[in-house]
């Protein structure tokens, strides 16, 4: 099974196109949840507004529920400060969330760490890892350009990419498992496409209407086979042999129970399916970075 990690970007912020946000209220219910059910890998972000500071207060007042965060590099402007700011943000999130170390630091913008000076910025994250500050290293990326530009300067630990029913650009030309030759872990984020993939058609926003016809596809498979859609995209993740972990943004502690529950219950050998009939060849209406 793979793992599941919760991701924070809407807790007290407009998310997404969708401007999900949770209030504490529902953040508590949430990470109470996570506390019972076990589940430890958290993602946030200094650039996600107060949610590392949420997290935290949370951590402070249950000290006996440990997480694994993954936190991402904050904005870089000047070369001759990479390492201090890096480290400056680690430490603040550190205070934050009452932890020793950041299990993994993602490079949150490549065009940022192309743009300052890739090579320091490299050195900096390998000196904060060996320092002991971060247990792994990686990169968010959108494109597999990214990644290629990437590694001229570090190998990553870990690399977090958007992938979804309608998003299967990642598994084209054997790019995972080429990822997976060099060790990398990898994380599927944007597996619902920010929510979108389980709404209603009427509630898709104009913008994005051109993923109407692959919802349809998916619904109809989804009468066939008398399967939700949260079940399918569940399996499409989880048949995935290269994907180690997936990240999903909650909308409430119910919407974490029905996803806990359909985990529960899938069966990737049971439906014998093609999913590469759902898939969308077009880069603006998959490259959130186009939406605004």
């Amino acid at each position: 099974m793979k793992q599941l990690i919760l991701g924070t970007a809407n807790f007290g912020n407009n998310y997404g196109i969708l401007k999900n946000k949770l209030n504490l209220n529902q953040i508590s219910e949430i990470l109470k949840l996570c506390f019972e059910k076990n589940i430890k890998i958290i993602d946030s972000a200094p650039a996600y507004g107060n949610a590392q500071k949420i997290l935290g207060n949370f951590l402070h007042k249950y000290n006996n529920y440990k997480i694994d965060l993954i936190s991402k590099t904050p904005q870089i402007f000047s070369e001759h400060q990479i390492y201090e700011k890096i480290n400056k943000s680690i430490d603040i999130t550190l205070e934050f969330m009452n932890l020793k170390k950041i299990n993994t630091l993602l490079v949150h913008n490549i065009s940022n760490f192309l743009k300052v000076n890739p090579r320091v910025f490299a050195q900096s994250l390998i000196k904060l890892k060996k320092e002991g500050k971060v247990k792994k290293i990686g990169i968010s990326i959108y494109e597999v350009t990214e990644f290629e530009a990437v590694k001229n300067f570090f190998m990553p630990d870990v690399v977090q990419l958007p992938l979804s029913i309608i998003d299967q650009r990642f598994l084209k030309k054997k790019f995972l498992e080429n990822l997976k030759k060099m060790k990398c872990e990898i994380h599927a984020r944007s597996i619902f496409f920010q929510g979108l993939l389980l709404l209603n058609y009427e509630e898709i926003p104009k913008k994005l209407s051109k993923i109407k016809k692959s919802l349809s596809l998916v619904d109809k498979l989804c009468i066939e086979h008398s399967i939700s859609r949260l079940k399918l995209i569940l399996n499409f993740i989880h048949s995935i042999d290269e994907i180690d972990a997936f990240l999903v943004g909650i909308r409430s502690k119910d919407n974490l129970i029905e996803i806990l529950n359909e985990m529960n219950t899938l069966n990737t050998k049971k439906y014998k399916i093609c999913y590469e009939k759902f898939s969308l060849n077009n880069p603006k209406i998959l490259d959130a970075r186009n939406w605004s």
